[in-house]
């Protein structure tokens, strides 16, 4: 059985309409009836379109088959979520080390303008510093306990690099 009969019937399977599989793979219908009808669509076409379709493996000529190897949507959800985990945690902890220099350059400048610093001033300096320590480390641990989540769907055989997951 050729491809576009293995779309076809897969994608009756899913019990998904021409128009509903045009609406989940960002496709227009008349390229997912060109694909069903042998017609010539581009591999990425092809992608978009098995991404949704319980299929594993497609024929292309009769004696030529490809695996197909993909995340369905709520994988690439989850594996989404933990790069954006990480850009945020990474943003965050750079915004961290921003303010621990700021606090610094805050107190260098007032002792240069020999302003003296009083108890209540030095006490809200010491929480400010132990805050920013403990949110530190926080993000880190989260960091941590996110590469440990990811890491593990990464190595059970998904091409992804540790902590971003497979991508497509």
């Amino acid at each position: 059985m050729l491809m576009h009969d293995q779309l076809k019937q897969a994608r009756e399977r899913a019990g998904l309409s021409q128009a509903k599989l045009a609406a989940l793979t960002g496709l227009s219908r008349n390229q997912i009836v060109r694909a069903e009808a042998g017609e010539n669509i581009t591999i990425d076409t092809l992608r978009r379109i098995l991404v949704h379709l319980p299929i594993d493996e497609v024929t292309l000529l009769e004696r030529v088959r490809i695996k197909v190897d993909y995340l369905n949507p709520a994988e690439k959800m989850f594996f989404g979520l933990g790069e954006i985990m990480s850009h945020l945690v990474q943003a965050t902890l750079s915004t961290m080390s921003l303010a621990m220099v700021a606090k610094d350059e805050m107190i260098m400048a007032r002792d240069a303008e020999g302003r003296e610093i009083d108890e209540k001033e030095r006490a809200d300096d010491a929480k400010l510093t132990a805050f920013l320590q403990r949110m530190e480390l926080a993000l880190v641990m989260i960091d941590q306990l996110r590469g440990v989540l990811y890491k593990s769907d990464a190595q059970d055989g998904d091409p992804g690099e540790e902590g971003s997951g497979p991508s497509k």
